[in-house]
C-alpha cells in the first residue's frame, strides 16, 4: 500500500522503523535464544513501569491526566502504561524471568497497580484473554496457580461497587462502551471506504488517521 498512502515518505520511514525492531528482535533472538530475549524484554517494562511511577511522583503532568479521582495515568511522555503494564503481567504469570518471594510479588503488585491506573480498557481485555489462554494451554506456568486469587480479587473489586465507584474508576466512561468511544463506526467507515477504493493493497499507513477519519469526524 507504500504507493496508495497519502504520506509517501511518512510511510516509508515508518516501514523502516518495523523492519529495524522486528530485525532488532531476531537478530537477538537468534544469537541469545529466546529466554534471554524475554529477560531483557522484562527488565525493559520494569524500567519504564519504574519511571512512570517516579514521573508520577515528581512530575506528574508527564505522565498522568485530570486530578484525584479522574486521574488517569496514560505514561504518555515515557511509554503507554497499559502496554506496559500487561507485559509485565504477562511475562510475571509466565514465569519469565523465575522470580520468587518479595520479588515475584512486588513486580506483579507494580504492574498491577499500574494497569488499574491507566484505566485503559483494551489492556483489561488482553490481559483476560491472556489469562483464559494460560489457564487452558498453560501447563506448569504460574498463571494456572494463581488464577483463583486473581479471580478472587476480580470479583472482589467489582463486589466493592456496592459501596465505592470502583467500576466507574477502572471502566471510565461505561456509556461509551456500547460503540468503544464511537470507534466502531469509525471502523465501519473506514473498511467501507477501503474495500471500495482499494480491497487488494488498502490505502496506505496514514490513510485511515490522516484523511479518512477526518471525513468522519473533523473533531
Amino acid at each position: 500500500s507504500l504507493s496508495e498512502s497519502p504520506g509517501f515518505y511518512l510511510t516509508a520511514f515508518t516501514l523502516g522503523q518495523f523492519a529495524v525492531m522486528l530485525g532488532f528482535v531476531w537478530v537477538l533472538t537468534h544469537r541469545f535464544g529466546t529466554d534471554a530475549t524475554l529477560r531483557h524484554l522484562f527488565i525493559g517494562v520494569s524500567v519504564l513501569a519504574l519511571l512512570t511511577v517516579a514521573a508520577l511522583y515528581f512530575a506528574p503532568e508527564l505522565v498522568a491526566d485530570g486530578t484525584g479521582f479522574e486521574t488517569r495515568v496514560r505514561g504518555s511522555n515515557i511509554a503507554d502504561t497499559g502496554s506496559v503494564a500487561v507485559i509485565g503481567l504477562v511475562l510475571c504469570l509466565s514465569g519469565i524471568p523465575s522470580l520468587r518471594g518479595p520479588m515475584f510479588w512486588g513486580a506483579f503488585s507494580l504492574f498491577g497497580v499500574l494497569l488499574a491506573a491507566s484505566r485503559t480498557r483494551s489492556a483489561y481485555v488482553a490481559l483476560v484473554v491472556f489469562l483464559a489462554i494460560g489457564v487452558i494451554f498453560g501447563g506448569r506456568l504460574r498463571v494456572r496457580a494463581l488464577i483463583l486469587p486473581i479471580a478472587a480479587l476480580a470479583v472482589g473489586v467489582f463486589l466493592l461497587d456496592v459501596t465505592s465507584s470502583t467500576t466507574n474508576y477502572l471502566v471510565r466512561d461505561t456509556a461509551s462502551i456500547e460503540s468503544m468511544s464511537d470507534r466502531i463506526p469509525l471502523w465501519e467507515y473506514l473498511t467501507s471506504a477501503v474495500m471500495r477504493e482499494s480491497p487488494i493493497t488498502g490505502l496506505g499507513y496514514f490513510a485511515a488517521s490522516r484523511v479518512l477519519a477526518t471525513e468522519y469526524n473533523p473533531g
